[in-house]
């Protein structure tokens, strides 16, 4: 399987509303490799525009970076939430390859699906009961 999963080295910032959010351009990642090997992932970028906190009726944020086997960022990778596949209202990565899905307090399992052409799809069943950190290594 070319995807880990990984959640080291990633800082947390506090909102206004006191909800711990991933603050990605805090400290390296480390992930691991299709071998088994460490796969550095450079501190990304701060945003041009500051990410917005949680707004009304969102309870968690997903949020990670989606980088290739080498470790670079991957821009545009679509997170398709359920079975539709890519919608032009998907969450995407940005430049430096991150992204962010906010939730709402429910007892619901969501199917979220990274996609982007020339890249293994991956698809991951998530039930948010936290802010949590999600990050993914890409295969071709």
């Amino acid at each position: 399987m070319l995807l880990i999963v990984v959640a080291l080295g990633w800082g947390f910032f506090v909102t206004e509303n006191k909800t711990a959010i991933p603050e990605p351009s805090l400290q390296p990642v480390i992930a691991i490799g299709v071998g088994g090997e460490p796969v550095p992932i450079p501190a990304t970028q701060p945003p041009a525009t500051a990410t917005p906190g949680l707004g009304p009726g969102t309870a968690y944020r997903i949020e990670g970076v989606v980088v290739d086997v080498l470790g670079a960022p991957i821009p545009n990778v679509c997170i398709a939430i359920g079975p539709n596949g890519c919608q032009e209202h998907s969450p995407r990565t940005d430049s430096r390859g991150v992204y962010y899905i906010d939730f709402p307090a429910a007892e619901v399992e969501y199917d979220l699906h990274w996609t982007k052409d020339g890249y293994k799809e991956f698809t991951q069943r998530i039930k948010p009961t936290q802010n949590q950190v999600l990050n993914l290594v890409l295969g071709q």
